[in-house]
């Protein structure tokens, strides 16, 4: 019975892709993103029919276009997510500053269940066959290695034909005979090649998502926990992926997570001691966009950045709730700290558009303001974030 997949083995790392949208094939450097939670996932529409028959039932849905959607959750840490928050303000980091620009940038999110890849086989007894597009095995090794229909597998090795090494998906499997698909399920055709090369097969359980965009950051900060922080997703294609041989795979930087009891909160350069929850998000208003006989998204559009978040804090004078009242313009800033680094995020021209200051029964009143950033023409940006160098 094949090993059953563990959350706590998965692993996610990122690279950066070129103009075109594609990734070295030779040597490509993959960077981890570490993270608590992710929902990353391939979202698909399901496409129904409509036909009235004599069965009176409907008939076999189909899949439709799909986008790759999700949000990673994480820990604010220093050095850790400095390449995300690059690509969500769409800026550049100049002198650990950065601001908010329009300078788009796409990458591929790599997924490695490094708990399951367990079926394995390297012999000079595999050949391929064209006919029935099938891989086979004189020694008879296939069932006793593992494989099962279903698998995704990576064949390397063959010399006689390079196109029977790649990405292909089990649709039979017999002691001496894998009959195989592309990873997508459809039909692929192989070229005769005879035993006598070390070949080697493994099911693999690596995927990729392609074309993916930072649409969304968000940050929490409540009272005894860690800064949260959150990326939003939005990428065109997923398909399983052949890592090559020659990749690297970078350390993940080590630093303490940042935690609200470090750190301060001020409003018009004035410190706000008694906040009790600071939360705040950048959205870019990306949609994936779908053209026809495609089903991978064709391409992401990007949008306007929009930034704003929610303030709550006990009420011990009338100062913020008299700016809510009277629409006064001011400006907030939040710094986040490990005990010795920091990132710090400035929003200079801020509203609070909103207040709920209700009185629920006796005890501390804690009102909550909603607040929205924007665009600020002598800082040239809505947002500002500062890392300690």
């Amino acid at each position: 019975m094949s090993k059953s997949a563990n959350g706590s083995a998965v692993k996610y790392y990122f690279i950066v892709e070129d103009a075109s949208g594609a990734i070295d094939p030779t040597a490509p450097e993959f960077k981890p993103i570490r993270y608590n939670t992710s929902t990353l996932a391939r979202n698909t529409t399901q496409v129904d029919s409509n036909e009235i028959n004599q069965n009176r039932q409907r008939p076999l849905s189909r899949q439709g276009t799909y986008s790759t959607q999700g949000d990673i959750v994480a820990e604010l840490s220093d050095d850790s997510f400095d390449d995300f928050l690059e690509m969500a303000m769409q800026g550049t980091w100049a002198t650990n500053v950065l601001k908010v620009g329009s300078t788009e940038r796409s990458f591929s999110i790599l997924e490695r269940h490094s708990d399951i890849n367990n079926a394995t086989i390297t012999a000079a007894t595999l050949s391929a066959t064209a006919s029935d597009s099938s891989f086979n095995d004189s020694g008879s090794g296939f069932v006793t290695a593992g494989f099962a229909v279903g698998d995704l597998i990576t064949v390397s090795g063959f010399t006689g034909d390079a196109g029977n090494n790649g990405v292909f998906k089990i649709a039979t499997a017999a002691a001496g005979k894998l009959t195989v698909t592309d990873a997508a399920g459809a039909a692929v055709t192989l070229v005769d090649d005879a035993a006598g090369e070390s070949v080697t097969i493994v099911a693999k359980v690596d995927f990729i998502y392609r074309g993916c965009r930072v649409n969304t950051v968000a940050v929490t900060a409540p009272i005894d926990a860690a800064v949260g922080i959150t990326f939003g997703v939005i990428g065109t294609a997923a398909e399983a992926y052949q890592v090559p041989a020659d990749a690297t795979f970078a350390a993940a930087s080590t630093s303490n997570f940042m935690v609200t009891s470090q750190g301060s909160l001020s409003e018009d350069g004035s410190t706000i001691g008694y906040a009790t929850q600071f939360d705040f998000n950048l959205s870019n208003g990306m949609a994936p966009n779908f053209a026809l006989f495609q089903r991978a998204a064709y391409d992401v559009s990007n949008g306007i950045a929009a930034v704003g978040g929610t303030l709550s804090a006990y009420l011990p004078d009338g100062r913020l709730y008299g700016k809510q009242l009277n629409e006064t313009e001011t400006d907030l800033e939040v710094q986040f700290s490990d005990g010795t680094n920091t990132r710090t995020f400035t929003f200079p021209k801020v509203l609070l558009t909103q207040a709920s200051k209700g009185v629920s029964g006796p005890g501390a009143l804690i009102p909550q303001y909603t607040f929205s950033a924007g665009y600020d023409s002598s800082a040239a940006t809505t947002l500002t974030i500062t890392r300690s160098a």
